[in-house]
């Protein structure tokens, strides 16, 4: 029996709550490391009440669908930590968020949120016009995270992953405003005190390797390779939310560069 359904969680004392999850979370970590590599593709459908652990922490991810594609590894590797959910499908624009956000918070009471909006920001609508200018997006994201922070869940901003390169069309994309909304971002979670998984330089240096050839899209390995750096930020704020008098879990990570939004 896995060591945090010892006992349901919430009937567990403070005290034995945070060691039951500390000696899950190193587990996780550890096991992590060696994980399966053989590739899966995530179906993206939100768990619904019963078809996870219900007794464990609660994990929300939001986001597009390089989201819907590293959500059934996170769960892999959080499986004994945590009852990981995702919003049903994809996560769109801000503009998006903002209209569906109270039905996707629902009544749960969430630990961890891991969220993200942006490429749908980007989407130049008829080749022409950005969807959100740099203003609308910091100020959507702005009243996104207040929403987000009135949950009491502890937060964590997942950047936007790289474009290879520009796209044309009716929703196409133009590579050079990923790293210039990421900025915006940046300096919307540093106000808010928002820790940043910075998936956008995870990816970067290998992009070639782990996306696919539509330039936007990740390949199950790629999927796989961000699922690493979600569920350790994911597992961070865990650990954080039952010790937080203590310093947050430093877990094993292939990059060592902090996570959290620069100064």
């Amino acid at each position: 029996m896995p060591i945090a359904q010892w006992i349901p969680w919430p009937a567990q004392p403070a005290g034995l709550r945070a060691l039951t999850l500390a000696m899950a979370l190193a587990w996780t970590v550890a096991s992590s490391v060696h994980a399966s590599a053989e590739p899966r593709h995530a179906t993206g459908e939100i768990s619904g009440p019963g078809a996870v652990n219900g007794t464990l922490p609660k994990v929300l991810i939001i986001g597009d669908s390089i989201s819907i594609g590293y959500t059934d590894a996170v769960r892999e590797r959080l499986e004994t930590v945590a009852d990981v959910r995702r919003i049903p499908g994809n996560g769109q624009s801000t503009d998006f968020g903002l209209e569906n956000i109270d039905a996707w918070l629902g009544a749960e009471k969430w630990d961890v949120i891991h969220f993200n909006w942006g490429i749908w920001d980007t989407h130049l609508i008829e080749g022409t016009r950005i969807r959100n200018t740099t203003a609308q997006y910091r100020e959507n994201l702005r009243r996104l995270v207040e929403r987000l922070k009135a949950t009491g869940a502890n937060l964590v901003w997942a950047s936007t992953t790289p474009i290879a390169f520009d796209i044309t069309g009716d929703l196409g994309v133009e590579s050079k405003n990923t790293p210039i909304y990421n900025g915006v971002a940046r300096s919307v979670m540093r106000e808010f005190r928002v820790p940043v998984d910075d998936l956008y330089r995870r990816a970067l240096p290998r992009l070639e390797a782990l996306q696919t050839e539509d330039g936007v899209h990740f390949t199950p390995e790629g999927s796989e390779y961000l699922a690493d750096s979600v569920a350790r930020s994911i597992q961070r704020e865990l650990h954080a939310r039952v010790t937080p008098s203590l310093p947050r879990l430093q877990a094993v990570r292939s990059n060592a560069r902090p996570r959290h939004a620069p100064e």
